[in-house]
């Protein structure tokens, strides 16, 4: 339970510190903090203990697609299509943001909801997503699990929409039959097998004879050997599954067969929907009608008593609504005071407006937030805040630099951004600066620059494309008592002993 978010939260916790490991975790919390749609579980924070990275994540009370499957070995062609359905909505956000997932299978698939109308799926784990804007070379990389990988993908061609629709198709192949299309002991042994044989009938998996045709049709198409003769996006795909569904009039259509939503083993203590109906009327319905009535009478009796001391009604303003969207009284950053929060929040002028008029905190925080115009953070400009955290988000050169303009700034968190080696130059010329996290933004050319800072007392590069040459830079930079080398894979321990020999008291974590 979180206090501060009142409701239950999950927690990931990454258990391995090898440097691949810490990597693909900073990348799913990046890949995470750019989407933001019911599909997808949110995250509300990322932090690490003791060297241990985790994130908090949105807790979805129901089972895995997979724990339904093993329970119940088939989903009865209503659901289906109703979970493939707003799995294709899910994953052409995803598409549009340029993010492919490369690992979807029943696993990755959360169920929640009491009836068809409250049944929510969730796609989680983006481990091994991949950015079309990240460095990230899918054409040498073979990602996924291989009883749902497409033959290109197993070929180590250029993952796109047409790679993932087959991996929907294997997806869709093993609700219906209750089996994978092909199943072997060896990974090898089935890309093979997703490459050169026939995808096995599923009239005949499913023993059904009477099977739908055109749904049948559907995930052939989906599963064929070449991208082009698949369906080309998954808009397409969604297309023909609601062509489907509203002939079969889903729309009228209860869930039936083995029910995912109905089924005890599954999801416990869903009650009859009619004695759940009374029981809402009886509990909540008839209190709230009471409630209803006291507030009816008193507020008739205070405006009464207003109106006879000619006071004026109580008015809350915009500014104080706004103010308790962004109030952070948690304690954080290098001086641990209280801020204002946009975590996760579009960030847009009014309330930028409203903390530059206030400018009575220590702290900014937009960890995740989406930014908006660079012209809207220059209200800024002559504030006194010491620290900005703006981690995991869209931020630019020009957001950045509006950052610096600044004239108080000592704390800049800006890793996992669209930094670039423009924005690096400008950070260095910001004197002020002593605490600094640029995980997954700097390379050796940018240490050189940061090594200009005169007063660097912490400097955090997790993930950085460094190598011991620039790291040698920041032998001049005499207060620098931190350094946060985890994954950087360039550098080496003669790298660090050399650095350590000029900087005696700067602490190197890796």
């Amino acid at each position: 339970m979180d206090r501060l978010l009142g409701s239950k939260v999950a927690i990931k916790v990454m258990n391995r510190r090898e440097t691949d490991s810490i990597v693909q975790f900073h990348k799913e919390v990046k890949t995470l903090a750019s989407l933001s749609h019911d599909g997808i579980v949110k995250v509300f924070d990322f932090s690490e203990i003791n060297g241990t990275p985790y994130m908090v994540m949105e807790y979805v009370e129901g089972p895995t697609l997979r724990e339904f499957l093993k329970s119940n070995n088939r989903v009865s062609i209503d659901d289906t299509l109703m979970i493939v359905k707003t799995l294709c909505r899910t994953l052409a956000y995803c598409h549009s943001k340029n993010v492919f997932h490369r690992d979807i299978k029943p696993e990755n698939i959360l169920i929640s909801g009491t009836d068809s109308e409250s049944m929510e799926i969730k796609l989680i784990d983006f481990g091994i997503a991949w950015h079309t804007d990240s460095t990230l070379k899918p054409g040498y990389t073979v990602a996924g699990t291989p009883q749902y990988m497409a033959p290109d993908s197993g070929r180590g061609k250029i993952y796109d929409a047409r790679t993932e629709i087959y991996s929907v198709g294997c997806l869709m192949y093993e609700m219906l039959s209750g089996s994978v299309p092909f199943d072997a002991d060896s990974p090898l042994q089935l890309l093979k097998m997703h490459a050169e044989e026939e995808i096995p009938s599923i009239r005949a998996r499913a023993h059904l004879d009477d099977f739908d045709s055109r749904l049948e049709d559907i995930i052939l198409k989906c599963l064929a050997k070449e991208p082009d003769n698949r369906y080309q996006t998954v808009d397409q795909l969604l297309t023909a599954l609601e062509e489907i569904a509203e002939e079969q009039g889903e729309q009228q259509t209860r869930l039936t067969g083995q029910s995912i939503v109905t089924n005890e083993n599954q999801i416990r203590g869903y009650e009859n929907r009619y004695i759940k109906a009374f029981k809402v009327y009886l509990f909540l319905i008839v209190p709230l009608l009471a409630c209803f009535s006291i507030f009816i009478f008193n507020t008739i009796d205070k405006t009464t008593l207003e109106d006879s001391q000619n006071s004026e009604p109580r008015d809350i303003s915009e500014e104080a609504r706004l103010l308790r969207v962004i109030e952070d009284q948690a304690a954080g950053g290098a001086n641990e005071g209280p801020g204002y929060s946009f975590r996760y929040r579009t960030v847009y002028l009014k309330p930028l407006q409203l903390v530059a008029k206030l400018d009575d905190r220590y702290r900014l925080e937009f960890f995740g937030a989406t930014f908006g115009k660079a012209d809207d953070l220059l209200v800024l400009k002559d504030t006194h805040y010491t620290e900005v955290s703006a981690s995991m988000t869209n931020m630019q050169d020009a957001h950045l630099e509006a950052f610096l303009k600044m004239k108080d700034l000592q704390f800049l968190k800006a890793g996992n951004t669209y930094v670039t080696l423009e924005g690096i130059k400008m950070i260095s010329k910001h004197k002020k600066l002593e605490t600094l996290q640029l995980d997954d933004v700097v390379n050796d050319e940018g240490l050189q620059y940061l090594a200009r800072l005169p007063n660097l007392r912490v400097l955090e590069l997790k993930n950085c494309n460094i190598t011991d040459n620039g790291l040698s830079f920041l032998k001049d930079c005499r207060y620098l008592r931190k350094l946060d080398l985890r994954a950087c894979s360039g550098v080496t321990e003669k790298g660090v002993t050399s650095l350590k020999k000029a900087l005696p008291d700067c602490k190197v974590i890796r």
